[in-house]
């Protein structure tokens, strides 16, 4: 049971990486939804584990990622101009110049958020929750150890790796048959215009298409490196068996 559902929980962490950025790279609300509920569940299915399962592995950077989306959201709540100008003067000096009258006239709400824009705030968390639920999980939760000195949280880890490496060939692929086959959409069915002479893939914004390729490639090219540099010292380990192999005993002498 618990290798299914490892090997379940593996296979949604991909399918989420792999089709997360079609969807207009990630910020379709459609594609945003479904993600994070999707890692809502996937991270309700790691608490259970956890706790089923007994030794469980230390989670690093769980914490940190916690404390994070909580100064975050500590962003959004309303405060009373007093406390306000404390933590930030120049909020207060903004919103008594775009608001007339605050805080004493203008029939404005006095209490203020540190977030100009708390929607916004809470807008990028979703998003952001996504990838940072993704981390949690595959850190938080108890892999099963698979090969000889690997341990599961490796294993899960190394196939991540590997999807996110299919996952950039897969959009440059599209980004090239957008740039020949363009009818001016991305992705040729969205409403959302394509930048004229950027390839962009199924991002809407270029720029956020090549910063995903930047954080693709460094990696692919660190995994073939690794891939070399372990076939080669499999090759020396052999070459040398091979010619203890072929020693005589004299020449062992």
């Amino acid at each position: 049971m618990s290798d299914r559902l490892d090997r379940r929980m593996s296979l949604a962490l991909q399918a989420l990486v792999l089709g997360l950025p079609l969807f207009l790279g990630g910020r379709h609300p459609a594609g945003v939804a479904a993600g994070a509920a999707t890692v809502l569940v996937l991270l309700g299915l790691t608490l259970r584990e956890r706790r089923r399962r007994g030794e469980t592995p230390h989670a690093p950077g769980v914490a940190a990622l916690a404390a994070f989306v909580a100064v975050a959201l500590a962003t959004t709540v309303p405060l009373p101009p007093a406390v306000l100008r404390v933590l930030s003067p120049q909020a207060v000096d903004l919103y008594a110049r775009m608001l007339p009258g605050w805080p004493g006239a203008g029939g404005w709400s006095v209490w203020r958020p540190l977030a100009i824009d708390p929607y916004a705030v809470w807008s990028e968390l979703a998003r952001l929750s996504i990838g940072l639920g993704v981390f949690a999980i595959v850190i938080a939760y108890p892999w099963a150890d698979g090969a000889p000195n690997e341990s599961g949280r490796s294993a899960a880890f190394a196939k991540l790796v590997l999807t996110m490496l299919a996952g950039g060939t897969l959009l440059a692929a599209l980004a090239l048959l957008g740039a020949g086959f363009d009818n001016g959409r991305v992705l040729w069915i969205s409403d959302a215009p394509v930048m004229p002479g950027r390839p962009s893939g199924p991002f809407v914004n270029p720029n956020h298409f090549a910063a995903w390729l930047e954080m693709v490639i460094p990696i692919g090219l660190a995994y073939a490196f690794a891939i070399c540099r372990r076939v080669g010292r499999q090759q020396q380990r052999r070459g040398g068996d091979h010619r203890r192999r072929r020693l005589t005993p004299w020449d062992r002498q």
